[in-house]
């Protein structure tokens, strides 16, 4: 290490100030208590870090001491090699989806005259059941509409054979409901000059086809979710301690 001192020249002072301090101007400080300040500057051996090439410059590496030797190693640059693409993880596919993956026909009849209520439990009485048997039940049925109903079954099971292309053989009745039309609305004539809107209501009836395969691969989904439940056990018998006369809530 090298060592050098250089003294520090103090400002110029008034000649009222020189005068108090003397002919030998800063020297006569010593003898008056006042150390005149002598720092002392230590430097490494090393060479200056501007003296360097420029290649090691430009990477910002340098020798000897520096405080950024200790920052640590998360304020680096991040390397710029391409990221790997995390793979997703399998997820299983929901009922829901499952059942709409299945291919499957709608088919809405044309305005019927009948109620919800009448229509309703025509429509309960097809669902879920294979397309012949529900067409069965309703040429045996003595309620009116149920013949529009069955003519709208034949025309559904046509459409679903040659645009959906199911199979005739294998179909079945996934669904089946009803829902309003436009009631048709009429004046009518009620005693002592009165009048009153009489209401006429009007539905239509929708089934949803499906192919029997379907209807098999839900009822096994069915049977394993029951089958897979936890059995219930009661609980076994245990003496009571501290039992109290009086009646407790």
């Amino acid at each position: 290490m090298s060592m050098w001192t250089s003294s520090i020249h103090l400002p110029k002072f008034s000649n009222r100030f020189m005068g108090i301090l003397g002919p030998h101007g800063n020297c006569s400080l010593r003898s008056s208590g006042i150390l005149a300040f002598r720092p002392i500057r230590c430097f490494s051996q090393t060479p200056s870090p501007w003296n360097q090439d420029s290649d090691l410059l430009e990477t910002g590496e340098r020798t000897g001491s520096s405080i950024f030797s200790s920052l640590p190693n998360e304020f680096q640059a991040p390397s710029r090699e391409p990221s790997q693409q995390k793979s997703r993880p399998w997820k299983r596919i929901s009922t829901k989806r499952l059942l709409t993956m299945d291919p499957s026909y709608t088919h809405q009849s044309n305005i019927l005259r009948s109620s919800l209520k009448k229509a309703g439990n025509l429509c309960r009485q097809i669902a879920r059941k294979p397309f012949y048997h529900a067409l069965l039940q309703m040429k045996f049925s003595e309620k009116r509409v149920s013949r529009s109903i069955a003519s709208a079954l034949v025309n559904a099971r046509k459409n679903a054979v040659s645009k959906a292309g199911l199979d005739e053989k294998t179909l079945y009745i996934d669904q089946a409901w009803v829902g309003k039309a436009t009631y048709i609305k009429k004046i009518i004539t009620r005693g002592r000059g009165g009048h009153a809107v009489e209401r006429r209501p009007r539905v239509r009836v929708t089934v949803l086809l499906k192919d029997e395969r379907a209807l098999l691969r839900d009822l096994q989904r069915r049977n394993d979710r029951t089958n897979s439940r936890r059995v219930w056990s009661p609980l076994p018998n245990r003496p009571i301690y501290n039992k109290l006369n009086a009646f407790t809530c």
